[in-house]
């Protein structure tokens, strides 16, 4: 004998199943290697056109500051990032972990003032905030992820290229 169900019954599981998603986690957002929520439409300049057109510098970067005077450097990694390392001199370290994130950080900043948050995607305040939260924790595996979420913005397209003679 086979049972029948109602047409109330099965409109009754299929609401408690759409009831069910909508109260779930996304699966996307818990396995995505880039922050799922991170939208790269607009303008970025990879930190290799920062490093080889310092020409094109926001004026307020032109005297290459160092580095930890616009990021907090934690102790940790004073010797790869502190004092006497400029933007410029970031911009020039190979290697991963703290040192990709301050190239990625140096052309996030760079990015966001000359462009503007809002062709950029994010403003120079939200970069220095996520680089020095990140470097803050000491930890590679959040160190990278904010760098791949900077290289998101970094890596779209640089309207820069146009004005270089």
């Amino acid at each position: 004998m086979t049972s029948k169900i109602s047409r109330r019954q099965a409109i009754k599981v299929g609401g408690l199943a759409a009831l069910g998603l909508a109260f779930s986690k996304p699966i996307i957002s818990t396995i995505a290697p880039k922050p799922a929520f991170a939208n790269y439409a607009g303008n970025g300049c990879t930190p290799g056109f920062w490093k080889n057109h310092t020409s094109t510098w926001p004026t307020q970067y032109n005297a290459d500051p160092l580095f930890e005077s616009v990021f907090t450097v934690p102790t940790a990694y004073a010797a790869t990032l502190g004092s006497p390392k400029s933007l410029g001199d970031v911009l020039q370290l190979g290697g991963g972990c703290e040192q990709a994130l301050g190239r990625h950080g140096v052309a996030a900043l760079l990015n966001a003032v000359m462009l503007g948050a809002t062709a950029f995607g994010i403003s120079s305040a939200a970069v220095v905030s996520a680089v020095n939260n990140a470097l803050a924790t000491e930890d590679c595996v959040q160190i990278e992820s904010t760098k791949d979420n900077l290289e998101g913005f970094n890596e779209q397209s640089c309207p820069l290229g146009g004005m270089i003679s």
